[in-house]
């Protein structure tokens, strides 16, 4: 149903609404064939607006069906919601505490092999309040050397970040900017922009702060290349842009590099981002 309304036309274009009929259908047929189905979305907070309209037309037009829909979310404005869709009966939201002192104990030891005392633990619990990622930021700075006082220096997640990519040796993080810039970094195209990156990408990712996943690489965590992203300055961020666009194999990430890097207004690459913009539009974003 799906390639049926995606495979309408030469460029991959289709229409928004046929792809959220189709995806109501699938689910229909599923559950007249299987049974009771149970459809989980996770990160709801990152769904784009195109996705979540499908979804929420496909929740809507099963109501009456044996469907179950569990969705995981920060709390923060989300695209989809799906007690909105749903009578008040029908829905259930259930906050997620963090993790308790004996759980956060258990994770650091099966991560980083080390038990710590139990006022040390007390301490780091207080400090990440249980939050998982920012437990094993600070299990991965002691566990690299640092004492339990210097790793809880940094009030925030966000913060403690910030003071490890300090930490980095300036060549790993000019190989990391980069990565951290593109929408679908490869170790191919950091390379070819940056002969010789490929051992160096090896050591970050030795070191857990990035890794590869079907021939992408990404950062172990958001906010660590949220991070690289404010430290790069404007021109030496310009320089890049310009750099990874001569490299890049996809037209419209090479446009949308061209225009970042851009300083005066040029009217050939406003022709071919608007271009792309259309193409996007077709294709059912906002």
């Amino acid at each position: 149903a799906l390639a049926g309304a995606c495979d309408g036309g030469a460029h991959g274009e289709f229409e928004p609404m046929l792809t959220a009929a189709a995806l109501g259908t699938l689910l229909a047929s599923d559950i007249a064939a299987e049974g009771p189905l149970l459809l989980i979305i996770d990160d709801v907070h990152w769904l784009d607006q195109a996705t979540a309209s499908a979804l929420a037309f496909a929740i809507r037009r099963t109501a009456n069906l044996a469907l179950a829909v569990m969705v995981a979310s920060r709390p923060e404005r989300r695209p989809l919601e799906p007690d909105r869709l749903l009578a008040a009966d029908r829905t259930l939201r259930i906050g997620l505490e963090g993790m308790s002192l004996a759980a956060l104990q258990e994770l650091l030891a099966s991560r980083f092999g080390v038990v710590h005392r139990r006022p040390d633990l007390i301490r780091l619990h207080e400090a990440c309040g249980g939050n998982v990622m920012h437990a094993i930021e600070i299990g991965r700075m002691m566990s690299a050397g640092h004492s339990l006082d210097e790793a809880l220096v940094p009030p925030t997640l966000r913060a403690l970040i910030d003071s490890e990519l300090a930490r980095l040796p300036a060549e790993l993080v000019h190989v990391l900017e980069p990565v951290a810039l593109l929408p679908r970094p490869t170790v191919a195209i950091i390379e070819r922009a940056f002969p010789g990156a490929e051992a160096t990408l090896a050591t970050a990712e030795q070191t857990g702060i990035i890794g590869e996943r079907n021939g992408r690489l990404s950062f172990a965590h958001p906010l660590l290349r949220a991070g690289l992203l404010d430290r790069i300055g404007s021109v030496r961020r310009r320089q890049l842009e310009r750099r990874l666009a001569e490299v890049v194999d996809d037209p419209e990430e090479r446009v949308v590099l061209r225009a970042a890097a851009a300083t005066d207004a040029d009217e050939q690459i406003a022709a071919e981002v608007e271009q792309i913009a259309d193409r996007a539009l077709v294709r059912g974003a906002t």
